[in-house]
C-alpha cells in the first residue's frame, strides 16, 4: 500500500529532514502521549533505514517531519530538489508492519547503443561498438578516444572507454575500459543485450547508464534483476537450511558451513 509519493523540495535535500505530508500520518499511530515514532524502511538493495515522524506539539497545525536517517539517505541517493521518494506499507500476517522506501528520478533518457552480443564481445575484454552510435562520444581534435563513466542499476560505476583507430577507410570503434569486468560480474554471454542511455543534465554533464538483458521464453530480462533476485533466494535457503539442521541434529555449523563452501 502506497503511505507517500512525494516531490522532493530543496530543503527536502539540505535540512536532514523532509516535510512530511499529514495526509500520510493514518500509517504511523502514535502512542498516547507522544509526538514521535519510529520505524525502519528497506530500500531495493535491502538497506535498512531507521526513520522517525514527528508532529509538533503546539499550534494549530502539526505539520509532520520526517527524520532519522533520512538525511543518510539523501546523502547515498544523491538525491536532489525535483527528485520523488515513494514510500510502501505491507501489513503482515502477523500484524507486523513492512515499510519499503524507493527513490525516482524523472530522465529523459536517449537510448545510445542496444547490441546483441557476439561471442567476441564476451571474450575478448572489448565490445565491437557500433558505429552510428558514435554521435555521443564527441573525441577531442586529435585524439581517437573518450572515456567515460556509465551505472549500472545498483548505482555501481564503470569506466569506460570508446576508441576508433587512426588509419584506414572505416573508423571500427570498440568499447573498452572496464568492459571485460563488467561482461565476467553480469556472467554475459553471446546472445545476451547491452543497452547503453545518456542524460543531457541542465548543468552540461552527461549521465550515462548500462544494464543487461537476458531472452528467456521470448521475452527479455534485465540480468541485474535477476541476479539479485537469485541473491536473495539462495541466502533464504541457506539459511532456512541451517535452522532445520539445528532443530533436527542440533549444532551442525562447522557441517553447514562445508556443505555451502561446496555450493
Amino acid at each position: 500500500m502506497e503511505v507517500m509519493n512525494k516531490k522532493l523540495s530543496e530543503s527536502d535535500t539540505t535540512n536532514r529532514r523532509l516535510e512530511f505530508p499529514a495526509g500520510s500520518l493514518w500509517a504511523f499511530p502514535m502512542p498516547d502521549g507522544q509526538n514521535s515514532v519510529e520505524f525502519v524502511a528497506s530500500d531495493i538493495h535491502e538497506q535498512q533505514w531507521r526513520l522517525k515522524v514527528s508532529v509538533r506539539n503546539e499550534g494549530r497545525y502539526s505539520k509532520p517531519w520526517l527524520k532519522g536517517e533520512w538525511g543518510d539517505y539523501v546523502h547515498q541517493k544523491q538525491l536532489r530538489k525535483g527528485d520523488r521518494v515513494i514510500l510502501t506499507m505491507n501489513d503482515e500476517e502477523n500484524g507486523e508492519r513492512i515499510y519499503r522506501i524507493n527513490a525516482e528520478r524523472k530522465h529523459f533518457e536517449m537510448e545510445v547503443m542496444k547490441k546483441k552480443l557476439s561471442e567476441s564481445d564476451t571474450t575478448n575484454r572489448r565490445l565491437e561498438f557500433p558505429s552510428g552510435s558514435l554521435w555521443a562520444f564527441p573525441m577531442p581534435h586529435g585524439q581517437n578516444s573518450v572515456e567515460f563513466v556509465a551505472s549500472d542499476i545498483h548505482e555501481q560505476q564503470w569506466r569506460l572507454k570508446v576508441s576508433v583507430r587512426n588509419e584506414g577507410r572505416y573508423s571500427k570503434p570498440w568499447l573498452k575500459g572496464e568492459w571485460g569486468d563488467y561482461v565476467h560480474q553480469k556472467q554475459l554471454r553471446k546472445g545476451d543485450r547491452v543497452i547503453l542511455t545518456m542524460n543531457d543534465e541542465e548543468n552540461g554533464e552527461r549521465i550515462y547508464r548500462i544494464g543487461a538483458e537476458r531472452k528467456l521464453f521470448g521475452f527479455w530480462y534485465s540480468i541485474d534483476e535477476q541476479q539479485f533476485s537469485v541473491v536473495k533466494k539462495l541466502g533464504f535457503l541457506a539459511i532456512k537450511f541451517k535452522a532445520r539442521n539445528h532443530a533436527v541434529f542440533g549444532n551442525r555449523d562447522k557441517r553447514y558451513l562445508e556443505i555451502r563452501n561446496q555450493i
